[in-house]
């Protein structure tokens, strides 16, 4: 596993699937735009490459590389730093790389991926500090050990994208038969699959599922798009394109092996019952600057574009709508709240 990927965008070669594009809405601008006030919270020596932020009950949970300890785990209230879970190594309850995400699954579970399995776990808090309670542990196949975003849905595993062939949006795994599939729409890219082995595919994009677990919503790094599906069937809901002029796909699709002037768009998408928010660039690729927030309903339905007064690396949101919390590459002594300024 290769988790630094994440953070640079490096994308190579992406030769993928054509297919008739399903119905889509094209976003012209968000009918409401506001600026975030940002609360900044010190948490100095602590964090060194901070990366994925998760909300877990009462708590704050941080992955972070480059230290002993891959889970920071700080109150939600005032950020009070409340201690470290999974200790970096080869020992028995020890992991030596986890991927930089971290799902909640109902009230009170964690899913993250270790090298080639995937856990779900309890996070305690005990008289004599933090311990991470271990429910289930799901080995991956061969085929699946450098895929991530793993997400959880009616009992399957599923990637949003990982360093090989991917023709639609999703790779599934099932524990119970150990049967791997492909799972979701056709790739938005109009050109044929090479049948090359040596080449190497990229396409980065992130996902959400609902906490009612009845929809997901994944979203694309270079190309402007957001896709809401069905979690039982499978069917795509919703497609939206947000209106630009970049050229990433024409860049994407063509027989060049340089990818130059490409645009970075969604890094991480987060949601509650009620709405889809999507961390934005609109910046040249390579650049960790995603400085918006865009969210919609479960229809598909623009609702708010939020501008951040500094660019996250990873955000989370309050399932009552009222707070975001955040973590940056810029400023790693520090972690950010700010309420959802809907009025």
């Amino acid at each position: 596993m290769k988790s630094l990927f994440f953070f640079t965008l490096i994308v190579a070669l992406l030769t993928l699937g054509s297919c008739q594009s399903p119905p889509k809405t094209e976003i012209i601008e968000f009918p409401v735009s506001k600026t975030l006030a940002i609360e900044e919270f010190d948490v100095s020596d602590m964090l060194a490459i901070p990366g994925e932020i998760t909300i877990y009950k009462d708590m704050v949970v941080v992955w972070n590389q480059e230290t002993d300890w891959f889970f920071k785990i700080y109150s939600l209230e005032n950020f009070d730093y409340l201690g470290s879970l999974i200790r970096r190594g080869r020992g028995p309850e020890e992991e030596i790389e986890i991927a930089p995400f971290i799902r909640t699954i109902g009230e009170d579970t964690i899913l993250y991926q270790g090298s080639g399995a995937v856990k779900k776990a309890r996070i305690l808090k005990l008289q004599e500090g933090l311990y991470l309670e271990v429910l289930e542990e799901y080995t991956l196949p061969d085929e699946m050990y450098d895929d991530t975003d793993i997400f959880y849905v009616n009992d399957k595993l599923y990637a949003s994208y990982g360093m090989r062939h991917f023709t639609r949006d999703f790779q599934g795994f099932s524990p119970q038969t150990g049967k791997l599939f492909e799972w979701g729409e056709l790739i938005p890219l109009n050109k044929p699959q090479s049948s090359s082995p040596n080449e190497l595919f990229v396409l980065t994009k992130h996902t959400t599922v609902k906490p009612d677990n009845k929809y997901l919503a994944t979203a694309y790094a270079l190309l402007p798009v957001i896709r809401i599906y069905d979690a039982e069937s499978g069917q795509l809901n919703s497609e939206m394109y947000i209106a630009d002029a970049s050229k990433n796909k024409q860049i994407l699709t063509n027989d060049s092996p340089i990818k130059e002037g490409l645009i970075n768009y969604y890094f991480r998408i987060k949601s509650t019952n009620e709405f889809i928010y999507a961390l934005y660039s609109g910046k040249p690729a390579g650049l960790p600057e995603f400085s918006e927030i865009h969210i919609w309903d479960w229809d598909g339905i623009p609702i708010l574009h939020l501008e951040l007064e500094k660019p996250f690396i990873s955000f989370d949101v309050t399932a009552d709508n009222r707070f975001i919390v955040a973590s940056s590459l810029f400023e790693t002594d520090k972690l950010f709240r700010a309420e959802i300024p809907w009025d």
